[in-house]
């Protein structure tokens, strides 16, 4: 089916699957500029375009894991691997611009000849399956599933949800064909009436590009709605204030991550407000201790040395004299910081 495809492109098909990989392998970034249409088209206000946001972005990011988690599941083959395997076998397809292996090697007066110089140009022809191309580079991951139709899929799925309405009225014109790297002399206009539209569009592009089989496609999309309504689920947990991340997580671990056979410890401990030992500090302004009373004997220590230390510092003629200088030059220095303050008013 995959080489009937490609010997059989529309300009249209091939202007779609290229619409749809204009960001590479994700389509991420287009989706994130598809809700900027959104928004804008239904005059959305910032707190409403903070929960849309999230929602179309979360819906994303859950696709790619359960995408990448699923191709590395299966790890299938891409059709790029499946045909070439082909061998020898002729085959009748879509083959890309190209120049002549003379071009290629000669010397730049072997190119200035016009023999040399003419390029044969994309289209149908026939080729040793060995040597087939698809129209759009194959990513270098496994196949199933389509990517781009578990992401698209979500991001629809989520959309409608959060707007409350399947429209999404959108229409894109392309003009060139850049793989081709020709004009197109009728522009094709691309339209997708709905989100779920949109979504097809995307999934089926992989197809008529060359990189997924068709059921790459029929379950990424399935996958991706599934994925999109968990996402409004849990987007809407956060924003009515019911949401608990930290059970999620916790339901998520199992052993050797997690160990516990019994839900309550053998010896539960309880703790009351009420209980405990009962203190009050004060401090003078020297920084020392004014006043503990606890009820343990480890205060009563703390207590009884303290007071020691204060007794021998008081009867220490070296540290008397020491504590009148201090208050001395105290003294003075306040004297002085008052007649500036005068100074300043």
């Amino acid at each position: 089916m995959l080489i009937k495809t490609s010997g059989a492109l529309t300009d249209a098909q091939k202007a779609e699957a290229e619409y749809w990989g204009i960001w590479g392998m994700a389509p991420a970034p287009q989706l994130i500029e598809m809700t900027k249409f959104v928004s804008n088209t239904n005059a959305l206000r910032l707190d409403d375009d903070v929960k849309l946001f999230f929602v179309a972005s979360n819906a994303i990011f859950d696709a790619s894991i359960a995408a990448w988690d699923a191709k590395y599941a299966y790890d299938y083959v891409r059709p790029i691997t499946a045909i070439r395997a082909l061998g020898d076998t002729l085959i009748s397809a879509w083959r890309p611009r190209s120049l002549t292996e003379a071009l290629a090697y000669s010397t730049p007066a072997a190119k200035a000849d016009a023999e040399y110089a003419v390029a044969v140009p994309a289209g149908l022809g026939e080729a040793p399956a060995a040597d087939w191309e698809p129209y759009v580079p194959t990513p270098p991951f496994p196949g199933y599933i389509s990517g781009h139709s578990a992401f698209t899929a979500a991001w629809a799925r989520a959309m409608e949800l959060a707007i409350g309405k399947p429209d999404f009225n959108f229409h894109a014109t392309v003009r060139r064909l850049y793989v081709e790297q020709r004009e197109l002399a009728q522009p094709v206009t691309l339209s997708y009436p709905t989100f779920a539209a949109a979504a097809e569009a995307s999934g089926i592009s992989r197809i008529w590009g060359g990189v997924h089989w068709p059921a790459d496609n029929e379950s990424g999309q399935e996958l991706g709605r599934k994925v999109g309504e968990n996402a409004w689920q849990r987007a809407q947990q956060f924003v009515v204030g019911t949401a608990s991340p930290a059970t999620a997580v916790f339901a998520a671990l199992h052993p050797p991550f997690w160990f516990h056979d019994n839900e309550m410890s053998d010896n539960p401990a309880h703790f009351e407000a009420a209980s405990g030992p009962r203190s009050r500090l004060a401090a003078r302004r020297s920084g020392r201790l004014a006043e503990h009373r606890g009820r343990c004997d480890a205060c009563r220590r703390i207590r009884a040395e303290t007071q020691d230390q204060s007794d021998r510092r008081s009867a220490d003629p070296a540290v008397g004299r020491h504590r009148t200088e201090r208050k001395i030059a105290s003294r003075s220095l306040r004297g002085v910081r008052d007649n500036n303050s005068r100074d300043w008013l």
